[in-house]
């Protein structure tokens, strides 16, 4: 039974790296669209929310996991580095979707993909991640 919880555990950590990666490299092919083009296409903005739905759904896994922290075997440096990890691809996201919603705002597709929100998405999760590292550790020890 707690072996299973285990590998849940950690098949639940490794869903929210994977869904991280992906939502970062759904959002750089973004940008780098707008970087070339100057705008988004229907298929681009439709690319884009769904890179909108990546970035959510690594919220809901980190914030779940954050509360039902219940494996000491994740209160290592593996789960803060993930966490750290997707706190800097937030802020990667977070400084050409605040220049272009600032800077660019008259350019057609640049405000419309949420890009700001996602980088939010991605830094809120990782911080959930660092307080769920904290939240196991702390039980671990008060047990």
């Amino acid at each position: 039974m707690n072996n299973s919880r285990m590998d849940g555990d950690r098949v639940l950590l490794a869903a929210t790296l994977l869904s991280g990666f992906i939502g970062l490299g759904i959002y750089l092919i973004v940008y780098l669209t707008l970087l070339f083009y100057g705008t988004l296409n229907a298929n681009g903005q439709a690319y884009a929310r769904v890179g909108l739905g990546v970035t959510a759904a690594t919220l809901l896994l980190a914030i779940y996991q954050a509360l039902a922290a219940r494996n000491r075997t994740l209160t290592t440096p593996a789960l803060s580095g993930v966490g750290w990890f997707l706190i800097a691809a937030g802020l990667i996201l977070a400084f050409p979707a605040l220049g272009g919603t600032i800077g660019l705002s008259t350019v057609p597709g640049v405000t419309t993909f949420g890009g700001v929100a996602g980088a939010m998405f991605l830094i809120i999760a990782g911080s959930a991640l660092l307080q769920a590292e904290h939240n196991a550790r702390e039980r671990g020890e008060n047990s």
